[in-house]
């Protein structure tokens, strides 16, 4: 058994919670990796939509990846209002 630890954070759009999980870049462009990634932070984070996010390497922006609902009000909000948590999944 093993563990995996990330970073994190949990939101509300329009009194619904969503889970952001940083990741890696290479994870983004890989379906197999993303899902398990989604599937490992949802059993932490709860039963919530999971977005990735990811540092672009070029201009160390976050891109985001999951519902568009989400992209957009993530869109709408400085980086800095996200409250990063590190969080730790026995697998």
């Amino acid at each position: 058994m093993g563990t995996m630890q990330f970073d994190g954070a949990i939101m509300e759009n329009g009194g619904a919670p969503f889970g952001i999980v940083h990741v890696t870049p290479p994870i983004p462009g890989n379906v197999r990796k993303m899902d398990f990634v989604v599937s490992l932070a949802g059993r932490r984070l709860g039963n919530i939509p999971i977005v990735l996010a990811t540092r672009d390497q070029a201009d160390g922006s976050l891109a985001f990846f999951g519902r568009e609902d989400h992209l957009r009000y993530l869109s709408g909000i400085p980086v800095s209002d996200i409250s990063w948590k590190k969080y730790t999944v026995v697998e």
